[in-house]
């Protein structure tokens, strides 16, 4: 897993993961996954008036 904040309110992670554990038809399977995702904040909360 990566994860890079380019801004105070955002964060952008790259995960991959590998799973060799499936069994499909009788066989074991290679699963490969790749996910994106993006956080952004936003609201007022108690620790800024913005």
């Amino acid at each position: 897993m990566m994860q890079y904040k380019p801004f105070e309110f955002s964060k952008l992670r790259l995960q991959y993961t590998y799973d060799r554990s499936k069994w499909i038809d009788g066989e074991r399977k290679d699963i490969h996954e790749i996910l994106l995702g993006l956080t952004i904040e936003a609201g007022a909360h108690g620790a800024h008036a913005f």
